[in-house]
């Protein structure tokens, strides 16, 4: 990746909300192999970050925050699938 994420759509809490990582997106580059499960996780982080820390008052941030992976699944509904992790 030359720098951010390559991602489009929501946070990903519902399937009209998912977050969809572009591979065509134009900050990949297109030389070098793809890695979306990197990009998962790199999304997990910052979406963590920004909802336990950025975006919660004084007072109430946290920090030193682990995150592991519980369960991870492919969903199919018609001909999109989903891959839901739960951290």
């Amino acid at each position: 990746m030359n720098g951010g994420l390559p991602i489009q759509g929501g946070w990903g809490y519902t399937k009209a909300d998912a977050c969809i990582i572009c591979k065509d997106d134009v900050l990949i580059d297109p030389t070098a192999p793809f890695d979306g499960t990197g990009v998962e996780y790199e999304f997990v982080k910052y979406r963590l970050y920004e909802e336990m820390i950025i975006h919660r008052p004084n007072g109430h941030k946290f920090s030193g925050i682990s995150w592991d992976l519980l369960e991870q699944h492919l969903v199919a509904d018609g001909a999109k699938y989903y891959d839901q992790l739960m951290f």
